[in-house]
């Protein structure tokens, strides 16, 4: 990633409405989340992301798609052992 990640207060604010074919609006179910070297992980849910933004612990880097890249570095998940 060529530019750097900015900020922005209100992530709700951000994230476009998408509108189906009634009328009715809604919004994304699943925002992609990159760590902090810029490779894809698992998706999160968009009040999840808010809240990650809202700490500090991420930035947003689109807002349509919506993406956001970690601060810091997630920690690996241990494997089962019987």
């Amino acid at each position: 990633m060529n530019s750097q990640p900015v900020p922005i207060p209100e992530f709700s604010e951000a994230i476009p409405t998408m509108r189906h074919q009634r009328g009715t609006r809604c919004r994304p179910s699943a925002v992609a989340v990159l760590d902090d070297q810029g490779r894809f992980l698992a998706p999160c849910k968009p009040a999840r992301a808010r809240q990650l933004i809202t700490l500090g612990r991420a930035w947003l880097l689109s807002a349509e798609p919506p993406r956001i890249q970690l601060t810091y570095k997630p920690q690996q998940e241990a494997p089962d052992q019987p």
